[in-house]
């Protein structure tokens, strides 16, 4: 029994929908750090002539990332057929 349960057996159903909450967060921002760790530029030791410009780098890296295919494709809706990138897309 984990100690934050203060004694308790489970989680109450709203503890629960917020954990599910934050860990669904937390696989994206997880994922997106993976991809931040691919680019080569950040992947070596920086020198310390690039330490001014370092934040511009990481924030190139992370601007570029969000042109890149998303890890997890978009469901289709049920009712239309269509999920929200095709209805972006028309």
């Amino acid at each position: 029994m984990p100690p934050f349960l203060g004694g308790r057996t489970e989680f109450t159903a709203r503890e629960l929908a917020l954990a599910k909450t934050i860990s669904a967060g937390r696989i994206h921002v997880e994922r997106a750090i993976r991809r931040l760790r691919e680019f080569r530029i950040l992947g070596r030791i920086i020198p310390s002539t690039l330490m001014p410009v370092c934040g511009d780098m990481i924030r190139t890296c992370a601007f570029l990332i969000n042109f890149q295919d998303p890890y997890i494709p978009a469901e289709k809706d049920d009712d239309s057929g269509y999920c929200d990138e095709d209805i972006l897309t028309m």
